[in-house]
């Protein structure tokens, strides 16, 4: 669903001069929606989450917040494993580069996720989509902890990772809910719940083994983590409706609606791929910073636990807590960006992120100090990517 090519102002608020942006889902030429009273014909939705054309559609900070937290309990799910490798390679007999593959698959399937499952947020109601993924992450999370076998671990992985993609539609819907003047500040509230929630996979995961003997603990809690996020979804948020039932014009007095289907999307998003500049631009740069940040982190268990370091699974889970001071500087690199042009922060990433791996590559063992300190450069680089490019995509 592309966005209006404009966006006018409505009134301007008398109090503080900043200008309100009325929201684009109700200000289209019109919509073509009703009012559900059931999730999948059986969940009952709150009518004061219902659908109707009066309501007030924005996203407020309690709101930011919960959506935030729902993208750290679901993009855990791919993070909980970088620090088991090696257990997994014990329970399950194997050798570690055989169980180094785990981490990766989940990585693989979160892409396949990303390209077949994140476009239905332009085709069905975002809240219906969220509670199906939510659901289905949870059920793949209880599966994990009953594998019996590294074979049947590493599907489950993988398909877990390609439900785990509840952050990228969330960031879309709070993209165009949001007032033109805050976008990158709300996006960037939801990128810190989804790097707490890689900070949380990664160190509490290890802890939590470490204190309770068993890597499945890690994987029930997770489960427990999503089921509340599936209650809260549920109970809070509104119902909007479908963006491709959106009327996006008029011609002899006749309203033309988008008739969009999912063979359609897909090839728009082939077509978009190619036609548009800052698209591609944001895909080759994503696509890179997520290359040197994952092969640093899927290999981290590996460098922690052999010479000169010999970590436990719980000192490598503690050196997930490198992240930590990441979640409070994005909200305030998102503040930032909102009053700088978002190539800036593309440049600042990109700066970032290629003086952190080449510290990395150079003195990785040389002193504890310099994995802490690249981490620390590559999640933050991360982070301020997907802000920036977000913030140019959706203006």
């Amino acid at each position: 669903m592309q966005r209006s090519d404009s966006i006018t102002k409505s009134d301007e608020s008398e109090s503080n001069g900043i200008p309100v942006y009325p929201d684009p889902i109700s200000t289209a030429q019109g919509v073509k929606a009703t009012s559900r009273a059931k999730d999948f014909g059986i969940l009952p939705i709150q009518k004061n989450q219902r659908w109707n054309e009066s309501s007030v559609h924005e996203i407020p900070l309690f709101m930011n917040i919960l959506l935030s937290f729902i993208s750290m309990t679901t993009v855990a799910n791919i993070y909980y494993c970088q620090p088991l490798t090696l257990i997994f390679a014990k329970e399950f007999k194997t050798n570690e580069s055989v169980a180094s593959t785990v981490p990766t698959l989940a990585q693989a399937g979160y892409a396949v996720g990303l390209l077949f499952i994140t476009p239905l947020g332009d085709l069905v109601r975002r809240r219906g989509l969220l509670l199906a993924v939510l659901a289905l992450s949870t059920l793949l999370t209880v599966g994990v902890t009953l594998s019996p076998s590294i074979i049947v671990l590493k599907a489950l992985m993988f398909l877990l990772g390609a439900v785990s993609v509840t952050p990228q539609i969330i960031m879309p819907l709070v993209g165009d809910l949001a007032q033109p003047h805050r976008r990158c500040t709300v996006i960037s509230i939801v990128l810190s719940g989804l790097l707490l929630g890689i900070i949380f996979a990664r160190c509490v995961g290890a802890v939590i083994v470490f204190c309770s003997g068993s890597w499945k603990t890690v994987y029930w809690i997770g489960a427990g983590l999503q089921t509340f996020s599936f209650l809260l979804l549920w109970w809070f948020l509104p119902d909007w409706p479908s963006k491709a039932n959106v009327v996006i014009g008029s011609s002899d007095n006749e309203s033309l609606a988008r008739s969009e289907t999912y063979g359609s999307i897909l090839r728009s998003m082939a077509r978009l791929a190619v036609t548009e500049p800052i698209l591609i631009q944001s895909c080759l740069i994503a696509f890179g910073t997520q290359m040197v940040f994952s092969s640093f982190w899927v290999t981290a268990t590996l460098l922690l636990g052999a010479l000169p370091y010999n970590f436990t699974t719980f000192q490598i889970g503690l050196f997930g807590l490198s992240g930590l001071l990441g979640v409070l500087v994005v909200p305030l690199a998102g503040y930032l960006i909102d009053r700088l042009l978002p190539w800036t922060g593309l440049l600042i990433s990109i700066l970032t992120l290629m003086s952190s791996q080449s510290l990395l590559t150079a003195v990785a063992k040389s002193h504890l100090v310099v994995p802490i300190l690249g981490s620390f450069g590559l999640d933050l680089a991360q982070q301020i990517q997907q802000i920036s490019s977000a913030g140019r995509i959706f203006a």
